[in-house]
């Protein structure tokens, strides 16, 4: 059994993935967190809720079934326009980016292609002074750790 969190190299995996892209708006750099700073003002993704559920594997070979949810966030001030078209944009190269890819892991683990198993648009009015566009997309895979 691996000594390592197995969603910590799923998260790199993801990170440099989304990083190598270049993930953009307007020609802007979008960023990717798991914990977004203070500082830091949309667009922007978020790496949330993963999960790893042990399955049925061997003795030497360890095996989960994880899913993994981005958070893509877009925000508009309440007197402009507002709309999902931005938020749509950055979805599409993450898109591209991971559905039906393996990405490449560390550790001697190996996954299946990411499956996008639900994708969903939420409009937040947080403040008074701007509104949220938020893009959920959720993918499923499967982790293997072969052991000698």
């Amino acid at each position: 059994m691996p000594t390592y969190d197995p969603i910590i190299t799923i998260q790199k995996a993801v990170f440099k993935a989304l990083r190598d892209a270049q993930i953009t708006l307007m020609a802007t750099p979008v960023p990717t967190f798991e914990f977004v700073p203070q500082t830091v003002n949309p667009p922007y993704i978020l790496i949330s809720q993963q999960t790893c559920i042990p399955s049925n594997g061997s003795t030497n070979c360890k095996v989960w079934e994880c899913t993994l949810l981005l958070d893509i966030l877009t925000t508009f001030s309440t007197g402009g326009g507002i709309n999902s078209d931005d938020v749509a944009e950055i979805a599409a190269q993450v898109l591209g980016v991971l559905e039906d890819k393996r990405l490449e892991l560390s550790n001697g683990f190996q996954m299946s292609p990411a499956e996008l198993i639900m994708s969903n648009n939420l409009v937040d009015n947080k403040t008074k002074e701007t509104i949220d566009v938020h893009r959920f997309l959720r993918f499923s895979f499967s982790l293997e750790y072969h052991q000698d």
